[in-house]
């Protein structure tokens, strides 16, 4: 199955995955999300199956993985990620995108649903959204579902915003696999982190 989602996903990730970009021109202005006065649904660490460990080259973060489920790619998925990943089976995917720009995070569900509008997505739906503290780093967890080419499919997101900048931390598959494969890519997006300064 790898090759249909491969060509579906990608097509959309071109667009909506530079969403961070259209904030000065189109978010100026808008309300926030309503979760400024964030509490913490969950408290989280990474997996101890997650060993390999990657670190950004322009914004300060980290992403530990687990190698025997995801293959680190050499050639990315799109040209603003900084990393690609293929689960084992080739049935989902994931990027992190890391922008120096920082984006407060009550504006980011705005700025990803324009921009994925905007691309020709239809029928968008937020599945779930709640504030985390993975690894001891505050990010936005989101879930949402839309339709490119009569094709369904699931987006899960870490988002970061800091002084380091914006970090989004993405894992995507078909609508139907969902249930099977929601347990490895939040053990993904969940190894997200911010180096210690010695």
């Amino acid at each position: 199955m790898e090759k249909p989602i491969r060509t579906i996903i990608t097509l959309l990730v071109i667009s909506v995955i530079s969403i961070f970009t259209l904030q000065a021109k189109e978010v100026d202005n808008q309300p926030g999300v309503g979760l400024k006065e964030a509490t913490f649904e969950k408290v989280i660490q990474k997996s101890s199956e997650s060993t390999d460990k990657i670190v950004g080259q322009e914004v300060d973060y980290c992403l530990w993985y687990n190698p025997n489920k995801w293959e680190l790619l050499k050639e990315n998925l799109n040209n603003v990620a900084e990393y690609s990943f293929k689960i084992d089976d080739g049935d989902a995917f994931a990027m992190i995108i890391p922008e120096e720009d920082i984006t407060p995070l009550e504006d980011a569900p705005y700025i990803i649903f324009e921009g994925a509008k905007h691309s020709g997505v239809e029928d968008i739906k937020i599945l779930k959204m709640e504030n985390h503290l993975v690894n001891g780093v505050e990010v936005l967890y989101l879930i949402w579902s839309g339709k490119i080419m009569d094709t369904k499919f699931t987006y899960m997101y870490n988002i970061y915003s800091g002084k380091e900048g914006t970090v989004q931390v993405v894992a995507y598959t078909l609508d139907d696999l969902v249930d099977d494969k929601k347990e490895v890519m939040e053990e993904l997006l969940n190894g997200f982190c911010i180096p210690e300064k010695s």
